[in-house]
């Protein structure tokens, strides 16, 4: 008899719950000179082990080994112990068997992969499908509680024996993770056979997990209707994973590594050797004293930031500008490599499985508004712009002219780096597309820096733009790529009741296009025919776009800033644009709502009015 309890403002099902503890040496790097484990290439001394290389490629090791599994079937028998070396738990696959029986575990899609990828394997057990579980962490989740179990323990006020055990942390290290050997134990590894007390003491640990997870679990409403559909796609979108270039992974890895190796030469020699890697930032920040330039820290906006300064500063004064030329340069390198888009393909290449596939791409409500978020190499955060570029043989408005290649190379060259064509004197920049960063592919599989910067000028910026283009369809299959079309004003607009934006998605969609006629007091109509006159957007295209980002939810100055607004516009002119976005929306500044009169209501009288109004007479 199905069993439920009262949770939030619904129910819990009581379900059979699992829990594996695991050994493996995935995650990390035999240095047989120095007899240590270390990171992988491109992780950080801290990041070693599971979160390094993701659950998948976890499983598949093979070194990989369940040391326990605890489970309760919920029939009355309580929490049963599993181990290799004993009989399968038929029980556990007869449950699951059974139509509609279901196991549901904290972190639910660990448990499978170690189900597949080792049980299923070493051990005989029957492949598991992904209707079996259910998720008590993506329960915990979508409940607005942390998805690490000891967090939402606490916040739920569960006994401290159940979330908080001190020698946990002890036990999974000892047995989990291998260890560097000593003189006085030349061992890799420790094994629970060796070590009888503490193995019992670690299978106790899993037990209580168990229970904690249960006891978590019923405490957060089920998932129900279309959000439990939600949860399994996340489920089989992350089982099924994305397929990746991996040869072109790792050629990218070996661009990076010449880059490294060439600018650290010469940001040596150019510092004295005060700052021998760019990866110094410290040192980096005290050489930079020096110079007059002061940062807080050299990150990719604290150096963009520094380098237009200069750049102003040297329009000004070019006497100046010349002094400063090291501490410009020592930034540029920063700058070339320090970026931190261009160390995904590292996250690429220590997360991808056998078959070229990276898995568990997604968390599901990883952000409080329930909002999808994404893992490892970030997938959701793609750069999605390149160095400027040409494109070889073709004219301002996208027509093929008789001669030319038809590539993309670098815009500071009078003929193509490819082909030796000469490009046309009146040339405009050429938008960022998929065929030019398959070029930059092309000439990054080369494997030579030099062979990039010839024909794109700035290697890393072209690594970066390639970055999309290293998830690719399957061998047989097509890769297809969809996005609903500005979703945000979309739904903002239908919920506001904004007539002439919902005309506008109605007929040609193009609503920066129409954002920026509307602030600009011009007609929609010349700025749609800008394009197909030059071939190029409207200049006050991105105007729209920027403020579409960031004001339809209320954004201000910061905002705007957020989406690169104030590169080319100063504070007035940012807060000019805005009340002129608003100006022209009307419908969704009283939407927002309040409780006083503003100068958009017009109203008299002080009174609750929209979604700010609503929550605070519900608060």
């Amino acid at each position: 008899m199905t069993q439920r309890y009262r949770a939030g403002l619904g129910s819990s099902t009581v379900h059979a719950t699992m829990d594996f503890e695991t050994y493996s040496e995935a995650g990390y790097r035999w240095d047989a000179e120095a007899r240590k484990w270390r990171e992988l290439p491109g992780a950080n001394s801290a990041n070693r082990g599971l979160s390094s290389v993701g659950a998948a490629v976890y499983s598949e090791h093979p070194s990989t080994e369940v040391l326990s599994l605890q489970y309760d079937l919920e029939d009355g028998r309580g929490v049963r112990f599993w181990r290799p070396g004993m009989p399968n738990p038929h029980d556990l696959f007869d449950h699951v068997a059974q139509g509609g029986r279901i196991v549901e575990a904290w972190n639910a899609p660990f448990e499978r992969w170690i189900w597949l990828n080792v049980c299923a394997v070493k051990y005989g057990w029957p492949v598991p499908r992904l209707e079996w579980f259910l998720c008590a962490m993506g329960k915990a989740r979508a409940f607005s509680l942390p998805g690490k179990l000891e967090l939402a323990g606490q916040v739920l006020g569960l006994p401290d024996e159940l979330v908080k055990d001190p020698d946990g942390k002890r036990l999974l290290d000892k047995f989990s993770k291998p260890r560097n050997p000593t003189a006085k134990d030349p061992s890799t590894r420790h094994r629970p056979d060796d070590y009888p007390d503490d193995a019992a003491k670690l299978y106790n640990y899993n037990a209580r997990d168990i229970v904690a997870e249960k006891a978590a679990g019923l405490r957060c409403p089920d998932l129900e209707g279309e959000e439990l559909e939600f949860w399994y796609a996340d489920f089989a979108i992350n089982a099924r994973g994305a397929h990746i270039d991996r040869a072109s992974v790792d050629s990218c890895i070996a661009l990076i590594g010449q880059a490294h190796e060439r600018y650290n030469v010469e940001l040596r020699a150019l510092t004295d050797g005060v700052v021998e890697k760019a990866s110094q930032g410290a040192r980096l920040i005290e050489w930079l004293h020096g110079y007059g330039v002061h940062l807080d820290s050299v990150d990719e906006e604290h150096v963009e930031a520094a380098l237009e300064g200069l750049s102003k500063a040297a329009e000004h004064n070019p006497a100046e500008s010349a002094s400063l030329a090291p501490a410009r340069r020592a930034l540029e390198i920063r700058q070339a490599i320090g970026s931190a888009s261009v160390k995904k393909v590292y996250a690429m290449a220590n997360q991808c499985t056998r078959a070229n596939r990276l898995h568990d791409l997604f968390s599901y409500h990883g952000a409080r508004t329930g909002r999808v978020t994404g893992n490892g190499p970030q997938p959701t955060n793609l750069p999605k712009e390149g160095p400027p570029v040409y494109r070889c043989g073709y004219d301002n408005k996208g027509a093929r002219l008789p001669f030319g290649c038809g590539h993309f190379h670098r815009v500071d060259v009078a003929r193509c780096p490819w082909c030796g064509s000469p490009r046309l004197p009146d040339t405009k920049v050429h938008d960022w597309c998929v065929e030019a960063a398959e070029d930059a592919l092309a000439c990054i599989n080369t494997r030579s820096l030099e062979t990039v910067e010839y024909i794109f000028g700035e290697a890393m910026a072209a690594l970066a733009g390639a970055l999309r283009a290293l998830y690719t369809a399957a061998p047989g299959h097509d890769l297809m790529a969809s996005d609903y079309s500005a979703i945000e004003a979309v739904v903002l607009a239908a919920l506001a009741g904004e007539g002439w934006r919902l005309e506008v998605f109605r007929t040609h969609g193009k609503i920066y296009e129409a954002s920026a006629a509307m602030m600009l007091k011009v007609p929609v109509q010349d700025v749609l025919d800008y394009k197909a006159r030059t071939g190029q957007h409207h200049p006050m295209r991105d105007k729209g776009k920027r403020a579409e980002l960031s004001c339809g939810y209320q954004g201000w100055i910061g905002a705007m800033k957020a989406f690169g607004a104030d590169k080319y516009m100063t504070d007035a002119e940012i807060k000019e644009s805005i009340l002129a976005w608003r100006d022209a929306s009307p419908a969704i500044v009283e939407f927002w709502g309040g409780q006083i009169r503003d100068r958009w209501r017009r109203s008299e009288r002080q009174e609750f009015y929209g979604v700010e109004g609503a929550a605070l007479q519900a608060t």
